[in-house]
């Protein structure tokens, strides 16, 4: 199957109804039919465009999810004119801002037109902005496709094969040290840090968190529900590999606005750091607020409870009943409990709420809504 161009002439995909966008791919499709010579498809949407739309047919939509995989996100930045672009009130700075948030690689273009101490600041801009891109120098937009097709930069877990450091800064990576129980890095007047930067004019913003201690995974989905819940619209993109309590495998995670994808993949490696470590791109995002939350989900280091002991555990609609702590940490719940009616239960965070001694009576009053029991393994 030769190349071919299709045009959307009612708008740019971006503007226009996903419906035509849905459209147009299944129509290659058919085109291809089952000669399977069709490499890829590539999108080129305006210079203006928001990205968003585009990217979140490939998760939404049941038809392209179903036959297409997003490879990457490729933005070209002009390197004489987007500190211009991107200062506020030239009415373009959002959708500038926007298009490298959304990026996996950035091709910087006509860097023979700057000097390097105007290319650093550039760097320096599209860092803050998005943190864990990729940013390719160039002139005339020459660069080797391999480095831009097939890169999967939409497979976290195949990415991390490759670039284990993928989610780190160019800071983390530089210049990176500890205090206490999670890393951070030097703030400087004008501009905050946290293993992630936003520049001081800069409504678009990355937040990178890392943390080498176990994540309890009912916690950590309870708490991105929350985030999509109230901040959906101003996430832009987030993607991250999870250190779980009591599970050999990485979870991996990403996502688009409300459209998140969570799993587990590969074990981790024989010697490999254990490690979580994510990245937020968004609008107005609150740093402090994140790492609250992030490091809410921590794993319990010392549980209340032992195998053998006695408990009764939260059942759900039979409420509490006698059983046996048979396992800790079983498929990341930190116990696995025997009733003595004989059914298997687990429970996914270590709470009052869930489980408790057997001669403490039932509060009646808790501090938050507790989480369910859970019955299939992770």
């Amino acid at each position: 199957m030769g190349e071919e161009i299709l045009t959307m002439n009612n708008g740019c995909i971006c503007c226009s109804v996903r419906g035509d966008l849905v459209r147009l791919i299944a129509q290659i499709l058919k085109r291809n039919g089952d000669r399977n010579q069709l490499d890829g498809i590539i999108i080129e949407t305006t210079g203006m465009a928001d990205p968003g739309p585009v990217v979140q047919t490939f998760f939404a939509e049941p038809l392209v999810a179903a036959t297409c995989e997003l490879d990457g996100i490729i933005t070209v930045v002009d390197a004489k004119h987007i500190l211009q672009h991107l200062r506020p009130g030239n009415g373009v700075e959002y959708e500038c801002e926007e298009q490298i948030a959304f990026a996996d690689r950035v091709l910087l273009n006509k860097t023979d037109l700057v000097n390097s101490t105007e290319l650093k600041e550039v760097h320096s801009r599209i860092r803050d902005i998005n943190s864990a891109v990729s940013v390719i120098e160039c002139q005339h937009c020459r660069v080797d496709p391999a480095l831009l097709l097939n890169v999967k930069t939409f497979d976290l877990d195949s990415i991390l094969k490759r670039q284990p450091d993928f989610l780190q800064t160019d800071k983390e990576k530089s210049h990176e040290h500890s205090h206490g129980e999670h890393k951070h890095e030097h703030k400087t007047e004008g501009e905050q840090h946290h293993t992630g930067h936003k520049h001081k004019h800069s409504l678009v913003s990355s937040v990178g968190l890392s943390l080498p201690d176990p994540i309890l995974v009912a916690l950590l989905e309870e708490w991105i529900d929350d985030i999509l819940e109230t901040e959906g619209d101003d996430l832009l993109r987030y993607k991250g590999v999870v250190n779980v309590a009591g599970i050999d495998k990485k979870y991996v995670f990403q996502g688009v606005h409300t459209l998140f994808n969570g799993r587990f993949a590969d074990n981790w490696a024989p010697g490999e750091k254990r490690e979580t470590r994510f990245v937020f791109i968004g609008k107005n995002l609150d740093r402090e607020a994140l790492t609250e939350g992030f490091l809410a989900c921590r794993a319990t280091k010392d549980l209340r409870f032992r195998v053998g002991d006695r408990v009764m555990a939260n059942t759900g609609d039979d409420g509490f009943q006698a059983g046996t702590i048979v396992q800790l940490w079983e498929q990341g719940n930190p116990y696995a409990i025997q009733l003595d009616s004989g059914r298997k239960i687990w429970a996914p965070v270590d709470e009052v709420g869930l489980v408790r001694a057997l001669e403490v009576q039932q509060q009646e009053e808790k501090t938050r809504q507790p989480l369910a029991m859970v019955h299939i393994l992770a």
